[in-house]
């Protein structure tokens, strides 16, 4: 069997990542399945196909989505000058990705694989090629899509629904993002798996403990509304007891908006640490917060849980389906809820209650987020589709 997956993007994490994991996985349990990656242009990612030697080509294309939150501030702005921007970027990447088929297709021929994999929601370029030559598509959706809270906006909706139609096997990241794309119909099947995240050789259980008195939280990801620190730096500052926590952020995004929500160097309590290498990210803090809106999976929970780390997160998206309420994890529906759980989180800081939520965490991610189970998952479904 050969598969041919279509990356959204070169970059190397998230989406990425668990594409990289689960290529890896078969590797390690379907050495008889070759593979090969479609990537849209030049970036990290290729370093890292290189390292895990897989196999790529690099093929301009690209994607069909727009920035929401962007396009309300230039509709805002005024509405002509919008109205021809949208139209000039849909277009000139409709034709662009057009033009450059022919050579997508001559690759996929050559290459001549049994099914093609698409990565992301976000990119049609795999779906062309698929409905083009008759090749059956695999479709990993990874993002909600026409979500004000994710601001990823369809440019052509029909062609997303023609080709989700024609799909012959649809994979979900959560119950969340199933139940999110309902709302399409499809004559093909469906797979709900977490994202695998490590292998099982790899997953060794070492107890977390605090290091010192201080209450240490943790932001990590992409800094934006969306995954809302601005709110949590909010709630952060009204703790009756704010000198006995630490709240370390990690992550980068636009700098205008980092510093207008509080993040910036010199704060005694309040740390800002921009992008850290994954091995020094856990070390910072004894629980992560998440506050994101509508998140299709949180790979960040999952490997928070790897960790030892007990999640703190908004009862949204996948979170939900991730964390169970005082065992590995808490949940809050809004920022009153988040002020209450950590105005009260001197109990689970003692050392047993603590040790406890860290044990409960890891095995949540024993159970649920290793590699061979994301793999077997997929690959069986696939082999059984007729």
């Amino acid at each position: 069997m050969k598969i041919l997956f279509y990356s959204h993007s070169s970059t190397a994490y998230g989406a990425t990542s668990s594409m990289v994991n689960l290529i890896m996985g078969i590797k390690k349990l379907y050495p008889f399945i070759s593979t090969h990656v479609i990537l849209p242009k030049q970036g990290k990612l290729e370093s890292v196909l290189n390292e895990k030697k897989i196999p790529y080509t690099i093929i301009i294309n690209k994607p069909w989505f727009y920035n929401g939150e962007l396009s309300n501030k230039k509709k805002e702005s005024n509405v002509l000058l919008w109205y021809l921007w949208f139209l000039k970027n849909k277009w000139q990447k409709f034709f662009f990705n057009i033009f450059l088929l022919k050579r997508h297709l001559a690759s996929t021929k050559k290459i001549s694989p049994d099914y093609i994999y698409v990565n992301s929601s976000l990119a049609p370029m795999g779906g062309y090629v698929s409905l083009k030559l008759g090749i059956p598509l695999i479709w990993h959706h990874r993002e909600t899509v026409n979500d004000s809270a994710y601001n990823y906006h369809l440019e052509y909706p029909n062609i997303f629904k023609y080709i989700y139609a024609k799909t012959k096997l649809h994979v979900f990241t959560s119950d969340f993002l199933a139940k999110n794309y309902s709302k399409f119909l499809s004559n093909g099947e469906s797979l709900v798996t977490f994202n695998g995240v490590k292998f099982e050789s790899d997953i060794k259980f070492d107890q977390k403990l605090p290091k010192s008195k201080r209450i240490k939280l943790g932001l990590v990801g992409r800094i934006n509304s969306q995954k809302g620190q601005k709110e949590v730096i909010e709630v952060f500052h009204k703790l009756s007891k704010n000198k006995n926590y630490e709240l370390h952020i990690i992550g980068d995004g636009n700098k205008d908006y980092i510093e207008a929500i509080g993040c910036k160097t010199g704060q005694e309590n309040l740390i800002f640490h921009g992008f850290l290498k994954k091995e020094e990210i856990f070390e910072k803090f004894d629980f992560l917060i998440m506050n994101s809106t509508n998140e299709a999976f949180g790979r960040v929970v999952a490997e928070a849980n790897y960790y030892g780390i007990p999640v703190i997160a908004k009862r949204s998206g996948a979170f939900p389906e991730i964390i169970d309420e005082k065992k590995n994890g808490f949940l809050f529906n809004d920022a009153n809820e988040l002020q209450v759980i950590l105005e009260n989180l001197d109990s689970y800081f003692e050392i047993e209650e603590y040790k406890k939520l860290s044990k409960n965490a890891k095995i949540k991610f024993e159970e649920n987020f290793s590699i061979e189970d994301y793999t077997t998952k997929i690959i069986e479904k696939i082999k059984s589709l007729k």
